[in-house]
């Protein structure tokens, strides 16, 4: 398996606002950012095949996302 963990742009001023959740966040574009975020993640993991050792495989099609909530 491969994990990718972000730090999205806005994950420090959370951080520095004690987690405020989503009260905190910077504006109703974090949501949209995170999500983009997440997608340019998995779009560019077949990328990562050719950097792997011979033998190796990421098999693309059967993602997992996880997450916490926002704060």
């Amino acid at each position: 398996f491969i994990v990718a963990a972000p730090a999205h742009a806005d994950s420090a001023e959370q951080r520095a606002n004690g987690g405020t959740g989503l009260a905190g966040a910077a504006s109703p574009l974090s949501f949209v950012n995170r999500a983009a975020d997440v997608s340019m993640i998995l779009d560019r993991i077949a990328e990562a095949q050719a950097a792997l050792p011979a033998g190796y495989v990421i098999d693309a099609s059967r993602p997992v996302v996880g997450g916490h909530s926002f704060g």
